[in-house]
């Protein structure tokens, strides 16, 4: 359910919930989209896929013909934005130099260009919180749902601050990794199913380079 698989609880029924068509189904979906192998159970490599640090955003996928959507788009192709407070875990220029090479990323693929403001209304806005912070998707703490992101012309993006939030270095959540795939949401772009894609829904790890990935949706 937090992620699309389920739009409602199972029915309540004698049988187990692994036994339930409809949590069947949604495994098998699953299964399919990330290229395991498709048995409607909750196997060994289903387990690790799922247990898997990842974007909180739903992956809003089209189940009968696998095809990711674009949720949206902005009407205006130079946007501002904002980063409303810092993580204690980095120096504040190490987070703007960051987030700075994250929107460098999508000016160079796209026909949007970015400004950064220090005050007054952004069109995408960059924030850090724990747990409840009154957009309806709670953070839960360490690993798990690391980030999430709106869809045009939303512009949130939202960092669980629960996490150890680094750049340069293997040892806790690359926040300029992770913030260049929540901007993709914010520019429009549901997830991917390609499992080494930069909007694939699943964090992979720190990597120098962008370009390392083999493509960015």
């Amino acid at each position: 359910m937090t992620y699309g698989y389920m739009d409602k609880p199972a029915e309540i029924s004698d049988k187990p919930v692994e036994q339930r068509e409809e949590f069947i189904e949604a495994l098998r979906s699953l299964q399919v989209i990330f290229s395991l192998p498709i048995t409607g159970a909750l196997d060994r490599n289903t387990l690790a896929v799922m247990r898997q640090p990842r974007c909180g955003v739903k992956d809003s996928v089209n189940y009968k013909i696998l095809k990711f959507s674009v949720l949206g788009r902005w009407r205006k192709n130079h946007l501002t934005y904002r980063i409303q407070n810092y993580t204690p875990d980095m120096i504040r220029s190490e987070v703007e130099k960051a987030i700075q090479t994250v929107f460098k990323y999508w000016s160079d693929v796209t026909p949007l260009t970015f400004q950064a403001i220090k005050s007054g209304q952004a069109d995408i806005v960059i924030l850090f919180a724990r747990g409840s912070h009154g957009d309806n998707m709670r953070f839960d703490g360490p690993g798990r749902t690391l980030a999430h992101a709106f869809i045009p012309e939303d512009g949130r993006a939202h960092f669980d601050e629960d996490e150890t939030w680094t750049e340069g270095t293997p040892q806790g959540t690359n926040l300029r990794l992770v913030a260049a795939h929540e901007i993709g949401h914010v520019l429009g772009l549901g997830h991917s199913k390609i499992y080494s894609a930069l909007m694939a829904p699943f964090y992979s790890g720190y990597n120098p380079q962008i370009s390392g990935y083999t493509q960015m949706t």
